[in-house]
Parts: structure tokens; C-alpha cells; sequence
């Protein structure tokens, strides 16, 4: 029970970090397994819905708290575009049960409304991103996405986020990420954006905020170029890291210690295999604070340099 909150083995807010059974499932090859467990499941489902349940409206409370905030930074920065709602938003409920589908998305809608109606009671002038169905995907996609996307969100909740697009407040964002059926032909992928955009307002742009081909940072700017000579409005290379400067593939760094304790090996590799001999000074720096950013979730495979290599036209 390592940085578990009923515990007093550490800081619970460091738990995906020191916490040797999650780190094992939050690695970059194998993060995505977390998403279908019933803990996800559950407090996917409570967020989605505490806009409107007594019990969970504080978490709701704190999340439109931060989103203000962010609007805020907004107003007070020139070269921040807009502010993002949710980041692949996941399934919630009961996984794939499609008894439970209609109900999933017509939960994420209606939780995108309220955060609409929080903002205009607020006088937000700031444009946010949505991401209108799991994962940041869209209709047209793989064939998982037409069904999902047959199953659409509340009139009411269409209506409001129209009125913010017609205002030119409302990007519509999606990540690429071929596999499972996607296509990989950037013009499909392009067009089912543009497509889903136009049918919600004339005035909402797209905008890929995530992509990956496992290619080089020479390919990454030909991408970024390419999509937006297909009409897509905005393209950002996610995956940015000084690799030079943290001596690995990504948004993490080890210490001369750590590393000299694990033979040279880091503490824990990309697959979730750790490294007992280096893991007992790992630990010391997450205990301390010391450590510098973390291998989970996908902060691997980084590359740096990208935009200067960009083409000229």
C-alpha cells in the first residue's frame, strides 16, 4: 500500500509515480490496461455526472475552478490559442457494454453543457478544445467510432456548444493515432474532422492536438505540414522533449545515483519491468521530492528539433 491514502507509507499524491503495482500498469506499453479497470470505470462515471449529483458536485466545484483559472491565463498570454476541456476522455460505467454506451456519451455531453453554462455565467471570452468522443476520435475513424458516433449527444447539449462555435469560441480537437481499424491516410482522417466540425457550426475549426506514426522527427514535421495543406486549422507535435538534456526519450530524468545503482540500467523500463537494484534510490528521490518527471502514460518516444525542420512550403 505504497502512497496509498489510507496509508502513511508517502505522499498518496505521488502514488503513480512510487507505487510499485501501479507503476507496472502505467508504463508507456502498458498504460492503456488501466483505463478498463473498475476503478477508472467508476470514477469516470462520478465525474462525468457531478455536475448534477449532490455527492460529487465539490469535484466538479474544483475542476470548473481550474478551468476558470486557465481561461484566465489566457486572457492574460497573446500565444495561448485556447483551453482544453478533457484529454481523451474514456469510457465510464460498465467498458464496452453497449448498454451502457448511450448513456456514456450523453454523460459527457451533458457534462461539456454545464461547463458551457459555468463559463458564459462567468463571461469567459477564452475558445476551448472538445474532444467528442473517446480518445480523441471522431465519427469515420475505425468502424467503432460510426457506432459511437449513431449514438449522439442531447439536442440541449448540441445548442450550447453551437452557440460557443458560431461565436468562434469552440475548437474541435482530435488525435490520430492509426491502429484497430483507423485509417492512415492523414486526407480520410482530415476530412472526417472537417466533416464532423461543419456539421455543428461553419465556424469551428480542427484542430489535431495529438499524433503518432513512429516516425522520425524529420517525418513529424512533413506530418504537421501535411495536415495543415489538407485544411486542418491547427496541428501540434505533442511529443516535444530535450532529449539532449534529460539523456532520455522523453519528459523524465534520472540522476547520476539512480542510474549508478541500477548498473547503468534506469529503475524501470518502458514495459513495466523494474529494476530491483535500482529502485531503492528511485525511490529515495520520489520520497524527497527530488525526482524529475516520470516514464508513464506515454512520455516516451520523444523528439526534439521538430519545428525548425519544417518545410517551406
Amino acid at each position: 500500500k505504497e502512497y496509498s491514502a489510507t496509508g502513511s507509507s508517502g505522499d498518496p499524491a505521488r502514488m503513480n509515480l512510487g507505487n510499485k503495482s501501479i507503476r507496472v500498469n502505467n508504463q508507456d506499453s502498458t498504460w492503456g490496461r488501466l483505463l478498463f479497470t473498475k476503478q477508472v470505470q467508476n470514477v469516470a462515471k462520478r465525474f462525468y455526472r457531478s455536475p448534477f449529483q449532490k455527492s460529487d458536485r465539490a469535484v466538479f466545484d474544483a475542476y470548473m475552478t481550474f478551468i476558470k483559472y486557465l481561461c484566465d491565463v489566457w486572457e492574460r498570454n497573446y500565444n495561448i490559442i485556447a483551453v482544453g476541456l478533457l484529454n481523451e476522455p474514456p469510457l465510464a460505467g460498465i467498458g464496452w457494454n453497449l448498454c451502457e454506451l448511450p448513456a456514456h456519451l450523453r454523460n459527457v455531453g451533458s457534462f461539456y453543457e454545464q461547463v458551457l453554462v459555468e463559463l458564459d455565467a462567468a463571461q469567459v471570452a477564452a475558445p476551448v478544445a472538445v474532444e467528442m468522443l473517446i480518445g480523441g476520435q471522431l465519427r469515420g475513424f475505425t468502424q467503432y467510432d460510426c457506432i459511437f458516433g449513431l449514438l449522439p449527444y442531447s439536442s440541449a447539449t448540441l445548442k450550447h456548444v453551437k452557440a460557443w462555435a458560431d461565436r468562434g469560441q469552440v475548437i474541435l480537437e482530435f488525435h490520430f493515432y492509426p491502429g484497430n481499424g483507423e485509417s492512415s491516410n492523414l486526407a480520410t482522417i482530415i476530412a472526417a474532422a472537417k466533416r464532423d466540425a461543419a456539421s455543428v457550426s461553419s465556424r469551428m475549426p480542427i484542430y489535431m492536438g495529438e499524433f503518432d506514426l513512429g516516425e522520425s522527427r524529420e517525418g513529424y514535421a512533413k506530418i504537421l505540414a501535411e495536415v495543415v495543406s489538407l485544411g486542418c486549422n491547427m496541428a501540434t507535435y505533442w511529443g516535444y522533449a530535450d532529449i539532449q538534456w534529460t539523456g532520455t526519450t522523453g519528459w523524465w530524468k534520472y540522476s547520476q545515483e539512480v542510474m549508478q545503482a541500477g548498473g547503468g540500467k534506469p529503475p524501470i523500463d518502458g514495459n513495466g519491468n523494474i529494476n530491483e537494484e535500482g529502485w531503492p534510490a528511485y525511490a529515495k528521490t520520489i520520497a524527497d521530492g527530488t525526482f524529475w518527471g516520470a516514464w508513464i502514460t506515454g512520455a516516451g518516444g520523444m523528439e526534439d528539433n521538430v519545428l525548425e525542420l519544417l518545410p517551406a512550403s
